[in-house]
């Protein structure tokens, strides 16, 4: 038989196999247990945590034969079928390759035929956040009042995107991400049964990295255990993974902290150019928030490594921090990452606490009046269409909320990539999380096109003046002779 790789050979079969979802999975079997069956269930949360799992498992509840305290057996010929991907009354699909009209419709069409041989015909959509708005409309009627033999299951890592009208006639199901500590049992169970050896360090860096899901932290393993040949250890989990030793990641925080920009580089080219940067900076975020967090807490002796950074400043911790969050949004344009982190690091020497002082007391002077957004436009780090669309633009900044006017005619072609783009520049200008509104009332006289036009004028103006009180000028203008020619028919060719 062939490799099965460990997200797929330990998917849960059962409730009682789920990790982490223990609310969902209570709710579920007493649900089933009550037989208060909703004709249609949504699934939400983010990557790998079990949606399209769980909906399986309530798949096969639902319609197995020896059904015991809510749970299926897995041994009857619907929960085999279903298990195998055989099952005729269980139809399994991918929105984001069959999200058109014609494919809901063609689905729809099989609604009102009976289930073959299941007590429910099943219809489980993933990802069901890609169909189109033509296609969630086609679902409406049937989706509010199925007929008593169907049941509908939507999984979506993005349920903010589904129709309003879709969300309320289902049962919605939010699953949480797994915590560090649940993914840390749950891989040293699998290594155990799989007979890899391991340390313990190794399994919590592997669940960090996996970010709260279950089957990223085995996609995570599967690439881990071959390079360590099925014996994990710290050093060499910590480089197939790219992640820098505590030490680096404190040392730097006190090189920035200091202000010495000659450590700070030479740390940063050690860690070297072809590493995961935007990995470096969130783990010098982590290290941050966790100072600024036993800061605040009595018990400050549970971590004697951060000591020395407890007498930090709260505010210049909270700037630093402020100062990652934002760059952190410049890595998915695409550009160098090296260079973003290098940039990003410098920034946070060079806001030292004098500018930092400086800055605030500036702020506080304009937190209240209008800013000069002519000359605030000649200074954003922005070029290309992004900034012929500001300069139609007209600016209102009150505390962090930034209102942004365009004219009508702009306003119906400003997408979605170029609002990114001038988010990320006025966050990065005025060093602060900023909230924006947009509207097409723009007013004229307050763009920089506007200012521009002016000062056009008015140069023209002086470079008259100055020519009229030139005497050359005046010499050549009284040189010239202008003759009139009258034009008749017999001038005319």
């Amino acid at each position: 038989m062939s490799y099965l790789v460990l997200a797929r050979k330990w998917r849960p079969k059962n409730f009682a196999e789920v990790v982490g979802q223990d609310h969902a999975v209570s709710a579920l079997r007493n649900s089933i247990n009550s037989e208060n069956i909703h004709h249609a269930y949504l699934f939400t949360g983010t990557r790998g945590i079990g949606k399209t799992s769980i909906a399986r498992i309530l798949a096969k509840a639902l319609n197995c034969s020896d059904l015991k305290n809510g749970e299926p057996c897995n041994l009857c010929d619907s929960c085999r079928s279903i298990n195998e991907g055989a099952a005729i009354d269980f139809i399994e699909i991918d929105a984001a390759s069959r999200r058109g009209i014609e494919d809901t419709k063609n689905l729809l069409e099989t609604i009102s035929y009976l289930p073959a041989s299941s007590k429910y015909k099943i219809y489980l959509i993933d990802e069901v956040h890609m169909l189109t708005p033509e296609s969630f409309n086609a679902l409406l009627k049937n989706l509010e009042e199925p007929p008593p033999h169907v049941i509908f299951m939507f999984a979506t890592t993005e349920y903010k995107k589904i129709l309003p009208t879709i969300v309320s006639r289902c049962l919605q199901i939010n699953l949480s991400s797994a915590s560090v500590k649940t993914i840390t049992e749950q891989l040293s169970k699998i290594f155990s049964q799989e007979k890899i050896k391991f340390d313990d360090i190794s399994l919590s860096l592997i669940a960090d990295a996996a970010q709260g899901s279950i089957r990223d932290a085995l996609s995570i393993s599967e690439k881990v255990i071959s390079f360590c040949n099925n014996n994990l250890k710290e050093d060499m989990v910590r480089e197939v993974l790219g992640i820098p030793e505590p030490k680096i990641i404190s040392n730097l925080l006190k090189a920035i902290l200091e202000e010495n920009i000659q450590d700070v580089l030479s740390i940063l080219n050690d860690y070297g150019e072809y590493e995961d940067h935007e990995f470096l900076l969130k783990t010098l975020m982590d290290l941050i928030q966790k100072i600024a967090v036993l800061q605040f807490e009595k018990d400050t002796h549970k971590n004697n490594d951060l000591e020395d950074f407890l007498s930090t400043d709260p505010a210049k911790l909270q700037f630093l921090y402020q100062i990652g969050l934002t760059n952190l949004n410049h890595f998915s344009l695409g550009y160098d990452s090296y260079s973003i982190l290098k940039m990003t690091l410098l920034k946070m020497v060079a806001f030292s606490d004098a500018s930092q002082k400086k800055k605030s007391l500036i702020d506080k002077k304009q937190e209240n009046t209008d800013i000069f957004w002519p000359k605030i436009f000649t200074d954003l780090n922005l070029n290309g269409i992004s900034k012929n669309i500001l300069k139609q633009a007209s600016i209102e900044k009150k505390f962090n909320n930034l209102k942004i006017s365009f004219p009508k005619k702009t306003f119906s072609i400003f997408n979605e990539d170029q609002k990114k783009e001038i988010e990320l520049c006025f966050s990065d200008f005025f060093q602060e999380e900023l909230k924006f509104t947009y509207d097409s009332k723009v007013i004229f006289e307050k763009t920089p096109e506007y200012e521009i036009k002016l000062r056009n004028k008015g140069q023209k103006k002086n470079i008259k003046k100055i020519m009229e009180k030139d005497k050359n000028f005046k010499e050549i203008i009284g040189g010239l002779k202008v003759e009139s020619v009258e034009f008749n028919k017999k001038n005319e060719t």
